[in-house]
């Protein structure tokens, strides 16, 4: 393009004349502030005004209570309505109704650790031009050797966003995991919670299952399986998946989105090991995020961003990686398919 034609293309797009360039400089504007909203979505957390939304308390009240500035306050909360999470209600403010399943720490699809999580993760992502710089690559601010409160909000928020959509994983690999009938073992590895190995085994009852993760997970996995009614079939073990996995063989061992988190090195041995203690005629498989292609889409391309920025060796997961990995491993998926609810993938490998 000659810088004639460059200038009329410049030109072209200040008088926005042209609908489809209106529309790109819209959703690019849109994009370079969006950091207003999630900072905005955040501090509605954090500040506990959330937690406060009963309709009975105005701006100035709940400035009052929270020890936030007036003013400050309600600029924050027209702003959360101008981005439908609350409404005026009564003689205050109350959650937008499509929010509040998701905003209210007692509802059963409550995504209050996982958003937590997302905000605690802002500072890592903010070092982003720091990190690619770095010969290293992400520091590892995102493992679990930190503090308490980061490892319940995490293993919590993670179970929080995958238990939406852990029964259509379990269906689309119902071949791969435990029948209903069938007295099979299920090694979860890096599982937290154990949101998919809980999936799998109230599907099979007869089933029983394992998650490896590490001690300070232990407490909280028991927790949960104890809420969702199998603790007497779901054992959570500590231990480093990127060791040993012990000498038990089992039926299905499940890697979900972990490797993203490793290096190459790092993730072939988990899969060795993975293949190492499934049973013959038994299967791995790898549950993740596929961010390449030629048309990638969205939330797997920048979940390849946060694994560099957050876990040191981490990086996206390709289709070309996965099956480079895959093959190191001595391992060939039988097949590899979309879950249409979660637009994760599914690798399914036959041992």
């Amino acid at each position: 393009m000659t810088a004639v034609e460059r200038q009329a293309v410049h030109r072209e797009a200040a008088s926005g004349s042209d609908l489809l360039t209106r529309a790109a400089s819209s959703k690019l504007t849109q994009q370079a502030f969006g950091y207003w909203q999630s900072g905005a979505l955040f501090e509605l957390l954090s500040s506990g005004l959330v937690d406060r939304l009963d309709g009975t308390s105005s701006g100035e009240q709940l400035a009052h209570e929270c020890g936030l500035h007036p003013e400050g306050t309600l600029a924050l909360l027209r702003a959360a309505q101008a981005m439908g999470l609350v409404a005026p209600a009564g003689t205050g403010w109350a959650l937008a109704p499509a929010v509040e399943p998701f905003l209210d720490p007692g509802s059963p699809t409550s995504l209050r650790h996982w958003f937590a999580v997302m905000d605690r993760w802002r500072e890592p992502w903010s070092s982003l031009s720091t990190t690619l710089k770095s010969a290293e690559g992400g520091g590892g601010s995102a493992r679990l050797e930190t503090d308490p409160a980061y490892v319940r909000d995490f293993i919590i928020g993670m179970h929080e966003f995958a238990r939406l959509s852990s029964n259509a994983v379990i269906d689309a690999v119902r071949d791969a995991f435990p029948a209903p009938g069938a007295q099979d073992t299920l090694l979860d590895v890096g599982g937290g919670a154990g949101t998919y190995a809980i999936a799998a085994l109230l599907a099979a009852p007869d089933a029983t299952g394992t998650v490896l993760d590490h001690p300070d997970v232990v407490p909280l996995c028991d927790e949960i399986a104890r809420h969702e009614g199998v603790a007497d079939r779901l054992s959570a073990v500590a231990g480093d998946y990127r060791g040993s996995y012990g000498d038990r063989r089992y039926g299905t061992v499940l890697l979900s989105n972990v490797l993203h988190q490793e290096d190459d090195d790092n993730a072939v041995a988990m899969l060795r090991e993975s293949r190492r203690v499934t049973r013959p005629g038994g299967h791995v498989v790898v549950h993740t995020h596929l961010s390449g292609g030629q048309r990638p889409k969205l939330f797997p391309a920048l979940q390849g961003v946060s694994a560099f920025v957050l876990w040191s060796g981490g990086a996206g997961m390709t289709e070309e990686r996965l099956h480079n990995l895959l093959s190191a491993a001595e391992l060939k998926a039988a097949r590899i398919s979309t879950v249409r609810d979660s637009g994760t993938t599914i690798a399914v490998c036959p041992v």
